[in-house]
């Protein structure tokens, strides 16, 4: 793949969009961290764990699709309570807690490649230790 593809990780908690990012990296793409999508370049995906720095993951989403219309990154969310059945059209890849990495990185390719559909929520299983 000659042209490099961008993720960027938005959210208040900078231990957790650090640990993202980190997991991230393993697809082989750039990185980026921030607190609000607003502020950077166009990525190619955007993950948003819980809020962007001063609104909603929603509004964010809302913002830049209406902002950026088709050529607006693609959304996955990990929302840190239940997320109401509303809210999930504003995204295109839903994972819920608790999740594998595993999970996350096959979500993020399936938009990186294009794909994937529109919004499918991810309800991770809990690796118990059973086979």
């Amino acid at each position: 793949m000659s042209d490099v593809r961008t993720v960027l990780v938005v959210g208040t908690d900078d231990a957790a969009i650090a640990t993202l990012a980190s997991v991230l990296r393993t697809l082989g793409v750039s990185v980026r961290v921030a607190r609000d999508v607003l502020a950077t370049d166009a990525p190619d995906v955007v993950v948003v764990h819980g809020a962007a720095e001063g609104r909603t993951a929603i509004e964010l989403a809302r913002s830049i699709r209406a902002r950026r219309g088709p050529a607006a990154p693609r959304f996955v969310w990990i929302p840190t309570t239940e997320p109401r059945r509303v809210e999930l059209v504003h995204f295109d890849e839903v994972v819920r807690r608790p999740y594998r990495a595993v999970d996350l990185l096959e979500r993020v390719r399936r938009l990186l490649r294009g794909t994937s559909g529109s919004y499918r929520a991810v309800d991770a299983v809990r690796d118990r230790g059973t086979g």
